[in-house]
């Protein structure tokens, strides 16, 4: 959880499936699980990153709590309101408090639209005079670093809540760097919470405060990032570690090859979801669904840690050391 501060964002048991097939009568006969209970809290000047391969279901979760649509169980509270089930008029009034930076920004602002445009718009929206639109615009580009030129020629609204989906895994490790730096400037002078969707788990390390770590639907691991990063507590994090580079070839490093594909979310596996891919898996793997319990200090959902033996004792596996990146330094 995040401690003494309160939290902006809390989400509690978040569930959400869709539609996978019908019949020729138009009813559903299978169901994609995109989330599957999922629950954590977000606390102002804090960042949590969400980790997965691609179909975990994180951007779902992301749009989830951003009610861009909507659960089928669960609850999602921001700023102490419950919005899961709050109407059009609502949700307006909770959107000036959470914004949302997707992954392809190409595909969500409009290219006819030059930048100041763009950055009045929400502003419009929200009742600000044209006046006042002006001043905004110009401060709004001086705290993200552009010149006043820009503006006729990137779009943030003062927000509590940040949804950053893959906000920068098109870019070059420098540009990464940059942009990573920025937005923890901006989190840290205006108070902002970020939930910092990436599949790279170096990059979420970077920025993250805490990181949940998703697998098929489900958050499998959720603690401090560096706990996280460094001595993983579940089988799929230590698998995701593995596979990040390391630019010291001296390093040891274990690679943990998974083998096969992640299972299908319309059809997930008993047991625990992982226990197909997972090389320390047990009977009760395949028949007993591993539930977070928490391991010093870390949430974690792995049967390895109450009937056999634990990856933080390295009884199971020689951890490699910690992992260095280009983004650490």
């Amino acid at each position: 959880m995040s401690g003494a501060r309160p939290p902006i964002l809390r989400v509690e048991d978040v569930s959400k499936s869709f539609p996978a097939s019908r019949d020729l009568l138009g009813r559903v006969t299978a169901r994609l699980q995109a989330v599957v209970g999922a629950s954590f809290e977000v606390a102002a000047g804090e960042t949590l990153g969400l980790v997965g391969e691609s179909g975990s279901g994180k951007s779902t979760l992301g749009r989830l709590v951003m009610r861009l649509i909507d659960a089928d169980r669960g609850r999602i509270i921001l700023d102490g309101a419950d919005i899961t089930d709050a109407d059009r008029h609502e949700l307006r009034a909770a959107r000036r408090k959470m914004q949302i930076v997707f992954q392809d920004p190409q595909s969500s602002l409009d290219p006819n639209w030059i930048v100041g445009d763009i950055i009045a718009e929400p502003l419009r929206a929200n009742g600000v005079v044209k006046s006042e639109r002006h001043e905004i615009v110009a401060r709004l580009l001086e705290e993200v670093g552009l010149e006043p030129a820009h503006r006729s020629r990137y779009a943030y609204e003062f927000s509590e809540l940040v949804v950053c989906d893959e906000p920068v895994s098109a870019l070059d490790v420098s540009t990464q760097a940059q942009v990573l730096t920025l937005l923890e400037q901006l989190r840290d002078r205006l108070g902002l919470a970020y939930l910092f969707i990436a599949h790279d788990l170096a990059v979420v390390h970077h920025i993250s405060h805490r990181i949940a770590v998703m697998y098929l639907g489900q958050i499998v691991e959720i603690g401090p990032a560096d706990e996280v990063y460094h001595r993983p507590r579940h089988p799929y994090t230590e698998a995701l570690l593995s596979a990040i580079p390391n630019a010291d070839p001296a390093a040891r490093r274990n690679r943990i090859i998974l083998r096969g594909e992640m299972p299908s979310p319309v059809d997930p596996p008993p047991g625990c979801r992982f226990q197909t891919r997972c090389a320390y898996a047990m009977d009760v793997c395949r028949t007993d669904e591993p539930a977070l319990s928490s391991q010093d200090g870390i949430d974690v959902a792995c049967h390895l840690h109450d009937q056999g033996p634990t990856l933080s004792g390295a009884t199971v596996v020689d951890l490699a050391p910690p992992i260095s990146t280009d983004l650490d330094r």
